[in-house]
């Protein structure tokens, strides 16, 4: 069966939901910078040849990701100054 990336995001964000909880992480930009980017932008040199709506996909995963770093849910406004 070949994955996509698309997949592989989505099963990677899963494992990530299950092993970190928002409330455990005791420094979360740590969290954030050393263990969950690398993870995130693994293989982001390829975007540059990804068409859109690839692009839009793996924007959607990330979100979700950074989402759950955040502790925060989809309705949570990210517009305000």
């Amino acid at each position: 069966m070949a994955y996509t990336s698309i997949d592989k995001a989505n099963a990677i964000a899963l494992t990530l939901e299950q092993q970190f909880q928002p409330n455990q992480v005791q420094d979360p930009e740590f969290n954030r910078d050393v263990i969950r980017r690398p993870i995130i932008l693994y293989g982001c040199v390829d975007w540059g040849y990804a068409s859109k709506t690839h692009i839009n996909k793996l924007q959607t995963v990330q979100s979700k990701i950074l989402r759950l770093i955040a502790g925060t849910d989809i309705r949570t406004r990210t517009d305000q100054q």
